[in-house]
């Protein structure tokens, strides 16, 4: 149990603590990061005042002052101890509906006992429950769940491909088999003397988007609930900034954080490359609000560095390029505040995606298209592409997701596609054929994470929201988000998440939340009310990096080495062939980039898990 909490001391560099029951099997190891509650009264493990509920908790509470008034407990000044009055008062069950914050946590019940498993409703804080040798061991990251087992677990080829297709891995697996996320929102009960599963249930569920009928919601609604929403998430005895980029969500976020909080340090990364670079619009939104503004410009001479500790940072394969700019600007703002507000989630809420205009579209194209003739169709139209790709590294993402090329391989793999739930899992795949990519031996029956379905509704639009607020949004965003953060000890709140929020953000009529003819239109309203006269991008570029010519450039050595047939063999994930063509289709100007930082992301953790394996 030790050794689980040395391994997330990152996570909690400020104190550490650890509880063994004498009655039953359980034990508890906490890492804290204090940000309400600095004194020793706020540290953790926490025992309820009866003595029958023992917490161990990850996240935080943003509405634990009323619920501490709501308890006639005004006084506490932990939302830790306000958690555990709550479960108390009303019990586990009945309690989790009330939490309006990010959370993960473990609580020993020791009268009935049993331990509750509880993640947040979409899923910002993480929780891993491993079984080894008839013990069951939770944790924040897999790391800690390997360090209490001594050992490592076998790799799962599923999740290997899923990686491959989707560059993180969804859902409850993990890249191991035998452990599993908890999901968002849901509640595992566990005896505490065996560890048999007593119940498994999701506590919440997301609304439906768009719903006829519901009840009408104007702009000032979503502006005050908003507002709310930003100052909880200021609530703290340390000091607060905001992440600030160059898009609509953030700006808002600041916007509001500004009216509340009178000295508001700022943050923003750069790179030289101009179509990647968003520090003038977001320097404009710092100017017009008078923050106190921090710039960081990505140096490609630190790119390696950063890039080599994705592995040991993201614990599992994770591929997301976007990663190394999360990691390199946490690594910055960390020495100026303890925590930071972030514009996440605006792009699930309120329509911002390009892939929300193109996936409709292609599935009336791929609904035409004969299987039979659907991959001959792509490569012809491919080779006529082949002198269009040789540039389309410079163009921003939402542009070269346009291109023809992109297209006719969604058509090749979308023609045999029998719901748009499938096409749409197409449409956010950066592999369409993973399987090619893998060894012989670890190919098998493809199964990829199902994307829920927006029952109910007959809007395109309605089910690639739900989709990507249930599985894009909690398996990729805010793991790279969490895991970035986190590996310095910065906390990340996001005010866009807040379940009031989203209950508004998908009760406004269409043509005001998601927009006609531009995306975000809500937002983009809100923003225009809130600062005047500053304009910020119509079109969404994301956290993006110039991956393709990194890899033609100073990535070059290291991605060779990786991917030579002598590493890929040795390894064996991987088929090597297959990889070498991959790799020299992107050296000769055709853009792999999304496929080939996948494989690369595999390759980096298997060989970090070796040398891991080696020492231990």
């Amino acid at each position: 149990m030790a050794a689980m909490g040395v391994a997330l001391a990152h996570r909690g560099p400020d104190s550490e603590g650890r509880f063994i029951d004498n009655a039953v099997p359980v034990g508890f190891a906490h890492r804290r990061l204090a940000i309400l509650d600095l004194s020793p009264s706020g540290h953790q493990p926490m025992t309820s005042r009866s003595g029958r509920y023992v917490i161990t908790y990850n996240g935080e509470l943003y509405n634990f002052r009323e619920l501490a008034s709501q308890l006639g407990e005004d006084g506490l000044a932990s939302d830790t101890a306000v958690l555990l009055g709550c479960l108390e008062r009303f019990g586990v069950a009945d309690a989790l509906p009330l939490f309006n914050g990010m959370f993960a946590f473990a609580v020993l019940d020791r009268r009935d006992q049993v331990v509750h498993l509880v993640r947040d409703r979409l899923g910002e804080k993480p929780l891993y429950v491993g079984r080894d040798r008839g013990c069951v061991l939770f944790a924040s990251e897999l790391r800690s769940i390997e360090a209490g087992c001594g050992r490592t677990f076998d790799v799962d080829p599923a999740a290997v491909e899923e990686l491959l297709r989707f560059k993180c891995i969804g859902g409850d697996r993990t890249i191991y088999r035998g452990v599993q996320k908890v999901l968002p929102g849901h509640h595992i009960t566990l005896d505490a003397n065996s560890g048999d599963v007593v119940s498994l249930r999701a506590y919440w569920t997301p609304p439906r988007p768009f719903v006829a009928g519901s009840s009408p919601v104007s702009i000032d609604d979503l502006d005050a609930v908003l507002e709310e929403s930003v100052a909880l998430r200021l609530r703290s005895d340390v000091p607060v900034g905001a992440l600030l980029s160059g898009g609509v969500d953030s700006a808002l976020v600041t916007a509001l954080a500004a009216k509340h909080q009178s000295h508001l340090h700022t943050f923003t990364a750069g790179f030289s490359d101009a179509h990647y670079d968003e520090r003038a619009p977001a320097r404009a939104v710092a100017s017009s609000l008078g923050t106190e503004h921090h710039e960081f410009e990505f140096a490609e001479h630190d790119l390696l560095g950063i890039v080599t500790d994705l592995p040991a940072t993201y614990d599992e394969p994770f591929a997301d390029s976007s990663a190394i700019p999360t990691l390199a600007l946490s690594r910055f703002v960390r020495p100026h505040v303890k925590v930071v507000l972030t514009g996440d989630g605006g792009d699930e809420l309120f329509g911002g995606y390009p892939r929300y205009r193109l996936a409709p579209k292609t599935w009336r194209l791929a609904r035409h298209v004969p299987g039979a003739f659907a991959a001959d169709r792509a490569r012809v139209i491919q080779r006529a592409l082949n002198p269009f790709e040789r540039f389309s590294p410079r163009f921003p993402r939402s542009l070269r997701e346009r291109s023809l090329g992109w297209v006719a391989g969604l058509l090749a793999s979308s023609s045999t596609a029998t719901s748009f739930d499938e096409h749409y899992r197409n449409v956010r795949s950066d592999t369409h054929r993973p399987m090619s990519l893998l060894n012989r031996s670890w190919r098998h029956e493809s199964t990829p994470t199902p994307a829920p379905t927006a029952a109910g509704s007959d809007s395109l639009l309605a089910t690639m929201m739900r989709s990507d607020l249930m599985t894009y949004l909690p398996d990729d965003i805010l793991v790279k988000v969490d895991r970035a953060a986190m590996s310095v000890g910065l906390e990340t709140r996001i005010p866009l998440l807040d379940p009031t929020v989203l209950d508004l953000a998908w009760r406004m009529p269409r043509v005001v939340g998601p927009g006609e003819g531009h995306t975000k239109g809500a937002l983009r309203q809100l923003l225009a009310r809130h600062l005047p006269g500053v304009d910020v991008p119509l079109e969404k570029r994301g956290f993006g990096v110039p991956l393709a010519s990194w890899l033609r450039g100073p990535l070059r050595p290291w991605a060779q080495e990786l991917l030579s047939p002598e590493a890929v063999s040795e390894i064996g994930f991987l088929d090597a062939q297959a990889v070498t063509a991959l790799w020299v289709r992107h050296q000769s100007g055709k853009n792999e980039q999304h496929p080939l930082w996948a494989v690369l992301m595999l390759q980096a953790w298997a060989l970090k898990r070796a040398e891991v394996g080696s020492r231990g």
